[in-house]
Formats: structure tokens, C-alpha cells, sequence
């Protein structure tokens, strides 16, 4: 599918009001940032990025701010992975998309992730844009039908 198809399946705001994605990225390979940037500004005129690079930085975030969504590498620089702050983000919102990325296999993300109550998406590095343009448009899908059933 090229990219103008894909944007034809984009899920929109509602008429005229404009609404914010508030986004969380965690992800320290800042080489990544403009690449996931320009895919969520892509998808979303109105989206309002918060980027940090450890993991202590987005617990700091995650209890000052709600988010839409978060996309987060699995390794990061300090101690606590990826999916702590997973955990953390289903604690204070059960139904919150998360997006879990890593260059670990896909085996060792079963392994770590078996037995646990619930799992993130997992998107393996490297991938290509298109991937993560249609992980990330999974996620605004879900972030607009949950705030259309609150409505």
C-alpha cells in the first residue's frame, strides 16, 4: 500500500474540533526521534509530543500528565526497562495503547513478557516506517474510539 492509501485509512478528528494527542516517547536512540516525529505529525495535525529518554524521566511523566498513548523502547540508559513503565501506564489507565520497541528478538520479548497479566504491541527494531505509521494508527484508532464512548 503506498503512502497516500495509507493516509486515506487515517482515523481523523470529528468535524470541527480539534482534537489533542497528547504522546509519550520514550526512546533513547535519538536518531529514531525525527523519524517517529514526522510519522506521528503525519498522522495527526494536532499532536502534542513529550520526549524523554529514561525510564525514571516517563514515570516522572506518566504521574504529572495523562497520555493518549506511549511508545517506549525496551532498553533504555537507566536501570528500569520498558516495560515497567508499561506496567506503570496500565495501573493509572488499563486501556492506554502502549507500544513497546526493541532490537531484542521477538523470542527473548516472549520469554520476558510470559506469565504476565497483560502485554504490550511489540514493534521490533529495525522496521520500517510504514510499520510504525500502522502500529501508530492503530493506536490513534483506539485513542479516538475510547473518547468517542465517553461522549
Amino acid at each position: 500500500m503506498s503512502e497516500a492509501q495509507s493516509d486515506q485509512n487515517l482515523p481523523r478528528e470529528n468535524g470541527n474540533s480539534k482534537v489533542k494527542i497528547k504522546v509519550l516517547i520514550v526512546e533513547d536512540d535519538l536518531c529514531l526521534k525525527a523519524a517517529i516525529f514526522r510519522i506521528l505529525s503525519s498522522v495527526s495535525n494536532d499532536v502534542d509530543v513529550n520526549w524523554v529518554t529514561t525510564a525514571q524521566e516517563a514515570m516522572d511523566q506518566i504521574q504529572k500528565s495523562r497520555f493518549d498513548f506511549v511508545i517506549a523502547d525496551y532498553l533504555l540508559p537507566d536501570s528500569v526497562n520498558g516495560l515497567s513503565i508499561f506496567e506503570k501506564c496500565k495501573e493509572l489507565d488499563p486501556s492506554m495503547p502502549f507500544l513497546l520497541m526493541s532490537g531484542i528478538p521477538v523470542e527473548a520479548f516472549l520469554e520476558v513478557t510470559m506469565g504476565k497479566k497483560s502485554c504490550p504491541s511489540f514493534l521490533p527494531k529495525p522496521f520500517w516506517p510504514g510499520e510504525l505509521r500502522e502500529t501508530i494508527n492503530n493506536m490513534l484508532g483506539e485513542v479516538f474510539e475510547k473518547r468517542k464512548a465517553l461522549v
